[in-house]
């Protein structure tokens, strides 16, 4: 689970792209303040398969025109939000865009991966921090007890 959270928090989650994948290797490139970094994650099948599962489904979702133009437009709308001394500077978006972006794509592959497929539950547990859904992920692991439940339980989902 370490492997599968520093991958999608640490990686994916500031923006990193899926470079190279394979059953039992991902890679994932990361670009933060103009320095690349490249990520090797590697195991056996039985270890890899919940991680390669989830890059998979980043790698879909990011190249997949529709999707990322959902995502950019809920990035834009939140930046629209903000002050336009703070929202509007070209340094603050070009700082802040892949990690905005690299949230909620990262949640949808994350729930993806996991085998969650409705709408709206997907809806429901993308804003939820992906810290906050890691822990919540682990506890469905270790318990069975259905995610959402998990996140009702822990006062992450609104509503």
């Amino acid at each position: 689970m370490a492997a599968l959270e520093s991958m999608v928090v640490y990686e994916l989650g500031y923006g990193g792209s899926v470079t190279d994948l394979s059953e039992t290797k991902v890679v994932v490139e990361t670009v933060v303040l103009g320095c690349k970094d490249a990520t090797i994650f590697e195991g056996s099948r039985e270890e890899m398969e919940l991680i390669v599962r989830v890059a998979a489904c980043h790698a879909v979702i990011m190249g997949d025109e529709t999707s990322r133009g959902a995502i950019i437009e809920r990035v834009a709308d939140f930046l629209g939000t903000l002050p336009s001394d703070v929202g509007g500077s070209p340094l603050y978006i070009s700082l802040m865009a892949p990690f905005l972006i690299g949230g909620p794509s990262t949640s949808a592959a994350l729930l993806l991966g996991l085998g969650i497929t409705d709408p709206v539950v997907i809806n429901t547990l993308m804003p939820i921090s992906l810290k906050d859904l890691m822990a919540a992920v682990q506890l469905h692991k270790e318990t069975d007890i259905p995610l959402p439940e998990i996140v009702r339980e822990m006062g992450l989902a609104k509503g």
